[in-house]
């Protein structure tokens, strides 16, 4: 969603069942609250042109790409796992 610097690029979970603009806020906002809660990777948020993004910032020297991509792993995970708790409560 932003244009990277050295440690910080702004992304976020993107989904059809989500088109709206302000229901992938929400849905950002969630993937967000259960990183935290998990404790394994804690990106913070900010807000891209009204829109919410998660934000990580890889600032420590021994950071790899695995890092990384562990951390996107685990957004696309949690985000599979509130489509799922969300079409359960559809039914």
């Amino acid at each position: 969603m932003s244009a990277p610097t050295p440690s910080i690029c702004g992304f976020r979970y993107l989904s059809d069942r989500w088109a709206d603009l302000n229901e992938l806020s929400e849905l950002n906002g969630r993937i967000h609250r259960r990183m935290v809660q998990r404790g394994h990777a804690i990106p913070s948020t900010t807000m891209v042109d009204g829109m919410l993004a998660i934000r990580p910032c890889f600032i420590g020297a021994r950071t790899t790409l695995k890092e990384a991509d562990e951390l996107v792993n685990e957004v696309l995970a949690i985000g599979h796992e509130v489509a799922r708790m969300d079409e359960q409560a559809v039914g």
